[in-house]
């Protein structure tokens, strides 16, 4: 079962390997949590949003590779777009929980 933990909104920088811009995001952040106890699982968390180019971009280059947003507050995530310019990282690993 996934709870709804973080909702998120503002503007921040997506940064690519050779690219970097000012967006608008919005992130909605699921923890993992155990049936029955209601404790989370450590490390699993799913991410769903949304960005919006402050400036006229190619959305094609910047789909399908892992990026960093760089949020309000300082924070990054690695996420990864897809080509309607949406975020929807799944599971556990380096690209979705950033725990391991």
């Amino acid at each position: 079962m996934m709870q709804l933990i973080e909702d998120i909104s503002g503007a921040g920088e997506l940064i690519g390997e050779k690219l970097a811009c000012r967006v608008h995001y919005r992130i909605r952040r699921f923890q993992s949590i155990l049936p029955g106890s209601g404790l989370p699982v450590p490390g699993r968390h799913e991410l769903d949003g949304s960005i919006l180019f402050a400036e006229a971009h190619n959305l094609q280059d910047w789909t399908g590779a892992p990026l960093t947003l760089k949020l309000h507050d300082g924070r990054t995530l690695v996420v990864t777009l897809d080509s309607d310019g949406r975020i929807s990282n799944r599971g556990h690993g380096p690209h979705a929980c950033l725990c391991c």
